[in-house]
């Protein structure tokens, strides 16, 4: 299946953070239109959505190996049943690292950040800036030698 297509725990906030479904945010991806925020937090929302799903894989996994109505209790190996208890826990701290990943990362957008179609926020100058005023003349005695000689300001 498509990261896409698969749900996340992050959804709804995504598409409130951005106003779109994810449909539109993933066909503006795909087109090459969308912002770079955007592509950021749908990357990051298709690894959690891989991480999600072998999670819940794995959750099923032991679901049905512990299932008593199955016939037997821990129908699983041992080891097999270790493999996928370590495997569900492995997800799912990978799973709260991505979904606390999209939720700093929607945090820290603002209102510019978030795709909108306006024009450009800074217009070119019309003019440009006025050149800078000639210094003024300054008097001889300050240019001169004698000004400077014994007024106690020595170079070392």
């Amino acid at each position: 299946m498509n990261t896409a297509e698969m749900p996340t725990t992050q959804d709804a906030r995504i598409e409130a953070a951005f106003g779109q479904p994810l449909a539109v945010l993933y066909a503006r991806a795909q087109a090459g239109t969308a912002q770079h925020p955007v592509d950021q937090v749908l990357e990051l929302r298709s690894f959690l959505a891989v991480v999600e799903g072998h999670a819940s894989a794995a959750r099923e996994r032991l679901h049905q190996a512990t299932d008593p109505r199955r016939g037997g209790l821990y129908d699983m190996p041992l080891q097999d049943l270790r493999f996928q208890t370590d495997l569900l826990e492995a997800a799912l701290g990978t799973g709260r690292r991505y979904g606390r990943a999209v939720a700093e990362l929607l945090a820290g957008l603002t209102r510019d950040t978030v795709p909108v179609d306006r024009p450009a926020l800074y217009a070119k100058a019309a003019e440009p800036p006025a050149p800078a005023a000639e210094p003024a003349a300054v008097p001889e005695t300050i240019r001169g030698e004698a000004v400077g000689a014994g007024t106690g300001r020595h170079r070392r």
